[in-house]
């Protein structure tokens, strides 16, 4: 049955028998259906970025023109290049149908995004973010240039705003969501950031409730991968904005009479302790010795079994030359840190350090 199935799909194709053994590698031996219609240099580009296992938001920038250059029929020919693959097809053919899916959003700055937005259709937002994934909102969201916008966008979106800023203004919170949950371009913190100033300006506080929060955590990504680079002034900076943002949005103010809020406020403690230790961290790397210490303490106040901040701050008061202070500290460590799952080796390094405190003490007596 699949003998006769391939040669009825032969004989469609108007494809001799002897064109039918034609080698994979033989562009030019291939009947001409089969042949490649589009610029091969490109076909070839586009798959091995995609062999890669990379997604369109990966793909290099010549790689992208290419794909979004391609007619049908160069499309087609990179489907077949793809279904001449020994191994991995399928997966192969997932990405190139995802990223053509991605290039198609990406035209006329993400209209097709916009209009699903504009009209309030969130099955047709959920389902072509879902598509698109990261790139196809990043374009949609995007603040629009001074030139060469679509001549169509005025209808649907504020192009001196935005989407997002749209969103915000409207208390489109349904809407926001899905396009956050698919946001995660560094690039557009400052697009959020307006976003929520609009928001707060329009009194609709479930959405800068919302726009806060993926802030948050877009602040602390951006942190950390400064903090591995050495940028600690960048580090600091949006370590302090996400602390402020989590005070603002869930401190001593906020309501905790239901459950839900309850768990709210949790969480929001839970990402202050993190972000005040990282800032700890990062004020301890620029030998700011003092500020570490006092962010060290308010982990602790928010956290007091944080072992990981006791250490910090002894750490930061031996290099200030505390010896006192940081010998409580290590003191403090070795009472709460000491038990059947702890390290040998940290405990020991805890009480060599412990040790040099109590010298540099006697010394000074």
């Amino acid at each position: 049955e699949r003998k006769e199935l391939e040669a009825e799909h032969w004989k469609l194709l108007d494809v001799s028998p002897a064109d039918q053994m034609c080698s994979s590698t033989d562009v030019q031996s291939m009947p001409e259906a089969l042949r490649p219609s589009c610029d091969e240099t490109a076909v070839q580009r586009c798959l091995d970025s995609c062999q890669n296992g990379l997604g369109l938001e990966h793909l290099h920038l010549d790689a992208m023109d290419a794909m979004d250059a391609m007619d049908a029929e160069g499309f087609h020919s990179l489907l077949l290049a793809a279904i001449r693959q020994p191994e991995g097809s399928c997966d192969l053919l997932n990405r190139i149908l995802r990223s053509w899916a991605c290039c198609l959003l990406n035209r006329h700055e993400g209209l097709a995004i916009k209009t699903a937005v504009t009209m309030g259709n969130l099955e047709a937002l959920e389902a072509l973010v879902s598509l698109g994934g990261p790139s196809a909102v990043a374009t949609a969201t995007a603040l629009p240039a001074d030139n060469g916008q679509d001549a169509s966008a005025p209808a649907l979106v504020e192009r001196t705003e935005g989407l997002l800023c749209s969103c915000a203004a409207k208390g489109d919170s349904a809407s926001l969501a899905l396009l956050l949950e698919h946001l995660h371009d560094r690039r557009t913190l400052e697009i959020i950031r307006k976003a929520r100033a609009v928001a707060a300006q329009h009194g609709h506080c479930d959405v800068s409730q919302l726009l806060a929060t993926h802030l948050v955590v877009e602040l602390s990504y951006v942190g950390n991968s400064k903090y591995r680079a050495g940028e600690y002034d960048s580090a600091i900076g949006c370590y302090q904005e996400a602390i402020d943002l989590c005070e603002e949005h869930g401190g001593p103010g906020a309501s905790r009479a239901s459950p839900a809020s309850t768990s709210v406020a949790s969480c929001h403690r839970d990402n202050l302790v993190r972000l005040r230790y990282n800032l700890a961290r990062a004020f301890h790397r620029s030998d700011r010795w003092m500020q570490a210490r006092e962010q060290a303490t308010l982990v602790l106040q928010l956290d007091s079994q944080y072992l990981n901040a006791y250490a910090l701050r002894a750490q930061a008061a031996m290099s200030a030359l505390d010896w006192a202070a940081a010998k409580e500290d290590w003191e403090r460590l070795l009472e709460r840190g000491a038990g059947p799952h702890s390290s040998p080796e940290v405990l020991r390094a805890w009480r060599r350090r412990q040790d040099e405190c109590c010298r540099q003490l006697a010394q000074d007596h």
